[in-house]
């Protein structure tokens, strides 16, 4: 679990979002519990069938595909692994 909480404060800083003091600490908020259950949600909403695939990846969690798939999008749009 406290892979996920540093993944997830990680994607936030990478993407210029600061995490509030008050909220900076080893424990989660029911704020950000409910975060994370809306990502997933609408990520099998937008994206199920990439996001079944992701999850059946050894090692990919519910916050790993979602994250990545909120990242990237559709992936069937990269014409080969390169890309």
């Amino acid at each position: 679990m406290s892979q996920i909480k540093s993944y997830i404060k990680m994607q936030l800083l990478y993407y210029g979002i600061e995490v509030p003091e008050g909220y900076d600490n080893n424990h989660w908020s029911h704020g950000f519990r409910d975060v994370s259950t809306q990502l997933r949600k609408w990520t099998k909403k937008h994206y199920k069938e990439d996001y079944m695939l992701l999850r059946s990846i050894p090692g990919i969690g519910p916050i790993v595909a979602s994250g990545r798939l909120s990242e990237l999008g559709d992936l069937r749009r990269f014409k080969n692994i390169k890309q």
